[in-house]
């Protein structure tokens, strides 16, 4: 058997080598980690603005198809109103199916249900979303004294500690 000669060194990696590739693989680490925090943001905003969208769309079809805004209680028409908690529960209920025509206009994706409550859209931040709706049918919903030339507005908090809330609606100035 021939064994072949090394100059009396064996196989394998030195501690330096070693050292090396790990200093480099800690390297591509330290630049990674913040790229990936900043993709989960734009992330977690993509999908609150998607799913803002998907209320607001949904609000439009069932008053295409009701005539009146998904509002919980009578009067169907009446002023225009922004969401609590429990109402927002009430209108998902009716977007969801609970409707006279027992027509799903909106699912709430599980990952988006509040524990507490799965008829409750949260944002991915945990908070619910705040909708406003033209119940009185004059083509505005009023926000901050402003009348916004929409019949459904939607709106997340956004990002805990940020004052940047998201909206489907644009404010003029």
């Amino acid at each position: 058997m021939k064994t072949r000669f090394t100059g009396g060194r064996q196989a394998g990696f030195t501690l330096i080598e070693m050292l090396t590739v790990i200093a480099i693989i800690a390297i591509l680490a330290a630049i990674m980690v913040p790229v990936t925090g900043s993709a989960r943001k734009i992330a977690e905003r993509r999908r609150a603005m998607t799913e803002m969208n998907s209320i607001k769309v949904a609000a439009m079809q069932f008053y295409t198809e009701h005539r009146y805004m998904p509002w919980p209680g009578d009067p169907k028409v009446g002023e225009d109103k922004w969401t609590s908690d429990a109402d927002q529960a009430e209108v998902m209920d009716l977007l969801t199916g609970n409707n006279p025509l027992k027509k799903t206009y909106l699912q709430i994706p599980t990952k988006s249900q509040a524990p507490e409550n799965p008829l409750l859209f949260v944002d991915p931040w945990k908070r619910p979303y705040q909708i406003g709706m033209d119940r009185n049918m004059d083509g505005a919903v009023q926000w901050e004294g402003t009348n916004i030339m929409e019949k459904v507005l939607v709106l997340s908090p956004g990002v805990p500690g940020e004052d940047k809330p998201l909206r489907t609606f644009d404010i003029a100035k």
